[in-house]
């Protein structure tokens, strides 16, 4: 995933729902990369 997660809103319960979606899809051993653009 490379630079999605902003579209998905300021909530930090929506990222929850996400990292736990996530989890439950991954086959065991899953490795997920994630990047996200830092801004200042």
């Amino acid at each position: 995933m490379h630079h999605v997660l902003d579209h998905f809103g300021q909530q930090t319960e929506t990222y929850l729902k996400i990292i736990q979606e996530l989890y439950r899809i991954c086959a065991p051993g899953a490795t997920l990369s994630m990047t996200q653009q830092h801004e200042r």
